[in-house]
């Protein structure tokens, strides 16, 4: 398995790149990111689009880092997500977004333990009532296979990471009473204000 820190977002609502932002432990968010799946003894990867990376380069060692692919002709996190599939096509990935700054590694563990006690999915996500939480989520490579495969065969409709996952077998993990916190994402500077205050 391999860790992949998301940091390849427009981040247009935050107004500057958020993986570069700084957080509570003086280091920036896709450090804090990168420092958290480290703890798993996990290979990790930074996921960036191609704007950042020669910015990123400059802060973390090249070979770290996973551009977006050129030949994937899709948007969002898929992009991300897909791009490191082929950079790692026989490895399942464990994502974590570096805006999710409220994560912990109680969380991770628990990821990773339901993906060890339930095996034969092809994806394992947590879910808030109605709310599917597809960037803190482990994709097995036979998973992100299948769905390459239909985005190459213009079958894939949408490129949400939500509909994606529909295409194929997920386990979902109901959150426990009090971890919704940890699954924030930090889009706008009121979202920061929010956790401070």
């Amino acid at each position: 398995m391999v860790g992949i820190v998301l940091c390849g977002g427009q981040s247009l609502r935050m107004g500057r790149d958020k993986g570069l932002l700084i957080s509570s432990k003086k280091i920036t968010w896709a450090q804090q990111a990168f420092s958290l799946l480290s703890k798993l003894d996990l290979e990790v990867a930074f996921s960036v689009n191609k704007a950042q990376y020669p910015i990123y380069k400059r802060v973390f060692f090249s070979h770290k880092l996973i551009p977006d692919g050129r030949d994937l002709n899709i948007m969002g996190p898929l992009l991300g997500i897909l791009t490191s599939h082929t950079e790692y096509p026989k490895k399942n990935l464990l994502v974590l977004a570096c805006d999710m700054i409220e994560m912990n590694l109680e969380v991770i563990q628990y990821l990773q333990q339901q993906f060890k006690q339930n095996p034969g999915f092809d994806a394992y996500i947590f879910k808030d009532k109605m709310l599917p939480e597809p960037l803190c989520a482990i994709y097995t490579a036979a998973g992100l296979k299948k769905i390459a495969v239909k985005n190459k065969k213009n079958e894939l409709e949408k490129h949400s990471l939500i509909y994606a996952l529909e295409q194929i077998n997920t386990f979902i993990i109901p959150i426990p009473s009090g971890w919704k916190k940890y699954f924030l994402n930090m889009n706008t500077v009121s979202d920061l204000q929010k956790v401070v205050n």
